[in-house]
């Protein structure tokens, strides 16, 4: 991790603040479902049409400076994206030219070009888009945790329910996905190579009639890369179909319970939807914050072998 941020420091600065702008996407946020409660009771209640329009004007503000800072963010991780992936290139590729012509008898041309396009993509992403993210998941999650407390203690318990399963499924899932990973990048590495090597000395292989083995070579390989991605294909669908569930069977919770305070008094229905909308954002913030972890251990298995050719030396100064 301490490479990995030190690949990422010279560009803190685009990566804070478009982070400083996640956050207040995610402040804004926190306002909507109070402000739509709002709603729902004026009306319900028989208030004024110019109060409805007031909070109506209120939500769309809002709306305008969430679309904004959106836009700031968007904009400042993608130049943050684009430039980490243009150093780490450069610095991948200087590396390699000064190794010594002992390193490439040992190793294929086709397996350093994959890791060169395929595994540098794979460590710039995360650190450029699931990062500030789940700082942003982190946020609202906290802020959305203290403004249900406040409004109804023991709703927020209920609004809870999603939390333990899909942490339980992060886990499972996370510690599967680092594996899998390497073994996908070992594959498209395989299939490179060995795409890179026929493809440069072709005319060698049509002038032995060798096109046929060949062929079937290379589908091996990328029948080997199907494979493994099956497997990631897999993982990311159990916890996709797991943290669906469990937000939704908090939903379901929350709107029963909060039909039966209706039914003693003890809740409005603008209240009602305001939890729900909040019990949403709850399982959203969770749910993003499980895929910030398989995401890490996905960068863990990426970096590992890119990391592995930058810490070969030179046996000639």
């Amino acid at each position: 991790w301490r490479r990995l941020w030190a690949i990422a420091h010279p560009h803190r600065a685009l990566l804070l603040g478009a982070t400083a702008r996640l956050a207040l996407v995610s402040a804004g946020a926190l306002v909507v479902p109070k402000l739509a409660g709002d709603i729902v009771d004026v009306a319900l209640d028989g208030g004024t049409l110019a109060g409805l329009l007031r909070t109506v004007g209120a939500m769309i503000l809002i709306f305008v400076g969430i679309g904004i800072a959106a836009f700031l963010e968007a904009w400042m991780l993608g130049i943050a994206r684009a430039r980490i992936q243009r150093d780490m290139r450069r610095r991948f590729f200087d590396h390699l030219v000064h190794l010594s012509p002992s390193f490439y008898d040992r190793r294929q041309v086709g397996e350093l070009l994959s890791r060169l396009i395929s595994d540098l993509g794979a460590v710039e992403g995360p650190l450029t888009t699931q990062i500030p993210l789940g700082i942003g998941a982190l946020l609202r999650f906290l802020g959305t945790l203290a403004v249900l407390g406040w409004l109804h203690p023991r709703l927020t318990l209920v609004a809870l329910t999603v939390v333990p399963p899909i942490v339980a499924l992060s886990l499972f899932v996370g510690r599967r996905v680092e594996r899998v990973s390497t073994g996908v990048r070992d594959a498209i590495a395989r299939s490179t190579a060995l795409a890179q090597e026929s493809l440069t000395g072709l005319r060698t292989v049509q002038a032995s009639d060798a096109i046929g083995p060949l062929r079937r070579r290379y589908r091996g390989t990328v029948d080997d890369v199907y494979g493994v991605q099956r497997r990631s294909v897999f993982l990311q669908a159990i916890f996709a179909g797991g943290a669906t569930f469990a937000g939704f069977t908090a939903f379901a919770l929350v709107l029963g319970y909060g039909g039966a305070l209706i039914l003693k008094l003890e809740l409005t229905p603008g209240e009602l939807m305001t939890f729900l909308l909040y019990t949403f954002s709850i399982a959203l913030s969770v749910g993003q914050l499980g895929s910030l972890y398989t995401a890490w251990r996905n960068l863990a298995g990426a970096s590992r072998r890119m990391f592995e050719i930058l810490a070969t030396a030179s046996e000639v100064a």
